[in-house]
């Protein structure tokens, strides 16, 4: 598949489908989904004589498509206790960006696990609890393609996946009761605890802690709150269960001046060294965690 030349001036990709379903030949079989692009592309639009610095901020983008579907359709939905009402209240406010320093982040992503719950265990069937506490990438890429299938129905009203006689609209109210006692079982009451960086951030493991675990302290790289989720620009993936462990991220960061070389610059999760013992082994995780570059 190609672009010559686009009417935009500018191509993007963020591993997601670039051919329409007409397109005769095979490319791969799991895609992510649109959303990341979407929110690049409009990023793209709205910009004229690029900097740097515009294209970092790009890297930084972490407005949720999903979490503003997911929202509408809490919309007059009124809770009976009140600690609920000032969590829903909170949640229809927010802006949908994944930031660390929110607890908003956490709720909406509890809300959506509880929703993925509810929906999807019953077509399951005796697989579902395999399902929903698999760590293997194989059945956890399989849930993602569901739960974005949800997120795009929920949109357009699609109730074909749905059990029997239940509604969008009662579906997400229950996962939004279900997604806060699910958060207060695993954080506790204060929701001050549920900020997004709290609960989501990266556990990086050496391939050789398991087998010197007295060294795992030396080898394992620190962990690092990250904002973002996997369907922002800024990607960080989690899984299935309780914290939001980052199973898949952005990696490396690069941003290359055409007109100025000199003014590239580049980010990776660790460091420029593979060995443990090194300086360099984790010293860029601070700055790429923050969206920073050197």
């Amino acid at each position: 598949a190609r672009s010559r030349n686009p009417d935009t001036g500018f191509v993007v990709t963020a591993n997601n489908r670039i051919t329409d379903k007409d397109y005769p030949y095979t490319l791969g079989l799991f895609y992510a989904p649109e959303f990341r692009a979407r929110r690049i592309f409009s990023r793209l639009s709205a910009l004229s004589n690029c900097t740097p610095g515009d294209m970092q901020a790009i890297h930084a983008e972490r407005e949720s498509i999903p979490a503003r579907i997911l929202i509408t359709a809490l919309s007059g939905f009124e809770p009976e206790e009140a600690p609920h009402k000032d969590l829903l209240s909170r949640l229809l406010s927010w802006n949908c960006r994944m930031d660390a320093d929110r607890i908003e982040p956490t709720l909406y992503s509890a809300v959506r696990k509880a929703l993925n719950k509810l929906v999807l265990a019953p077509l399951y069937g005796p697989l579902a609890q395999k399902v929903f506490e698999s760590v293997k990438a194989a059945e956890q890429r399989h849930l993602g393609q569901l739960s974005t299938q949800l997120i795009l129905d929920m949109a357009s009203g699609d109730t074909r996946l749905l059990p029997p006689g239940r509604e969008w609209h009662e579906l997400v109210q229950q996962a939004f009761t279900e997604g806060v006692e699910n958060l207060q079982n695993a954080f506790g009451s204060d929701i001050e605890a549920w900020q997004w960086g709290k609960v989501h951030f990266t556990s990086p493991t050496h391939p050789l802690a398991g087998l010197f675990p007295e060294l795992a302290d030396s080898l394992n790289p620190p962990k690092v709150s990250v904002s973002g989720d996997g369907d922002t620009p800024q990607s960080a993936h989690f899984g299935p269960g309780f914290p939001f462990v980052i199973d898949s991220t952005s990696v490396a960061r690069y941003v290359f001046d055409l007109s100025d070389w000199d003014m590239s610059r580049w980010i990776v999760p660790l460091g420029s060294s593979g060995h443990a013992g090194s300086g360099h082994y984790a010293d860029q995780s601070a700055l790429w965690s923050k969206i920073e570059s050197i």
